[in-house]
């Protein structure tokens, strides 16, 4: 017996040693991390993930509202969701983005990533993209899987949002109003958009889009909705990527006639469709594509086959005569006499 107890008083001693020695290294890694300049820390935050940055509150009482001068936001529905907990998650995620969006306190942002993977009200997504646009924010992702409708107080915060560096939307059949026929993205360097669907004024003839900046532009499912040309303005565009697969087909739907690209450091552009273009691609001056590759994939999809995708591949192919480098896939092509 009494060795027995000999023993369970060594394992508890020992069990305490390990306790205070834990919070010890807490304690000293606290110190070392409150002896920072606030700006670093705030810089340390910002690259977590949001929810974590948040947790920091509960370190001690300095650190309740160190979380709220962040600069870079990252929301994702995801980490709110586990096996265990099957109900209320949407409540409790759309409650969490309401409370950061209210406690954070700084007037701009570097960057704002919102992944919604479940559904919500689309009041959720109008309110997020809205307030962080009124933050100068520089770079915006925004991901969501179900479809999410934007407002055009929403769509209209966007098109004004002169300082964004990279925007990203990939979306889920989203419709976005454009009001205006001349859109002007100063330092937009980056430009991914998928899923969408522009719908600009009906009585417009043209849509100009002037980004001088870019380098990059990725567009997946989507398409521009009752404008003959679409006027793509971007001297320093260097890569072009353009993806339809069945999505985006809706032959009854009016589209753009053209997409007019006007880019003197093109180096890549990349087509892929399923037999299907929707619109006429081009380039402004195809003198200027002499350095650049081109690869162009249309898979054989027979299905409500859109009668103008020859001409318009046809079309495509000639406007890059003087490239480089050509590869082309899918579809059989015959050379007339």
């Amino acid at each position: 017996m009494l060795e027995s107890s000999a023993s369970f008083d060594i394992i508890t001693i020992s069990a305490r040693k390990q306790n205070l020695l834990k919070r010890q290294k807490i304690n000293e890694n606290e110190d070392m991390m409150n002896k920072l300049p606030e700006p670093l820390i705030s810089r340390i935050l910002s690259l977590l993930p949001t929810k974590d940055a948040v947790r920091t509150s509960v370190l001690s009482k300095k650190w309740v509202f160190r979380w709220t001068f962040i600069t870079k936001l990252a929301l994702d529905d995801a980490v709110f969701y586990s096996p265990k907990k099957k109900t209320g998650v949407n409540m409790s995620f759309t409650n969490f983005v309401y409370r950061v969006f209210l406690l954070t306190q700084n007037i701009s942002l570097e960057s704002f990533s919102l992944v919604i993977a479940n559904q919500y009200d689309a009041s959720l997504l109008n309110t997020c993209i809205s307030n962080i646009l009124r933050r100068a924010v520089k770079s915006l992702h925004i991901r969501t899987r179900f479809k999410m409708p934007v407002s055009s107080l929403t769509s209209h915060s966007l098109f004004k949002s002169t300082l964004l560096e990279e925007l990203v939307l990939s979306m889920e059949s989203c419709a976005i109003r454009v009001a205006t026929g001349y859109v002007y993205f100063g330092f937009l360097r980056l430009l991914k958009l998928s899923g969408i669907s522009f719908t600009p004024d009906p009585n417009l003839n043209c849509l100009k889009l002037s980004l001088p900046v870019l380098k990059v532009f990725e567009s997946t499912n989507c398409t521009w909705l009752n404008v003959k040309v679409v006027d793509l303005k971007a001297p320093l565009l260097e890569r072009v990527i353009v993806v339809q697969n069945g999505k985006s087909m809706s032959y009854g739907t009016p589209k753009c006639a053209i997409m007019k690209i006007s880019a003197s450091n093109l180096t890549e552009f990349s087509y892929s469709g399923d037999g299907y273009i929707s619109h006429y691609l081009g380039l402004s001056n195809s003198s200027l594509a002499h350095n650049a590759s081109l690869n162009v994939t249309v898979n054989q999809f027979p299905i409500n086959k859109d009668p103008e995708t020859k001409t318009r591949v046809f079309w495509l192919l000639k406007q890059f005569s003087q490239v480089k480098y050509l590869k082309f896939m899918g579809c059989e092509v015959s050379i007339l006499p």
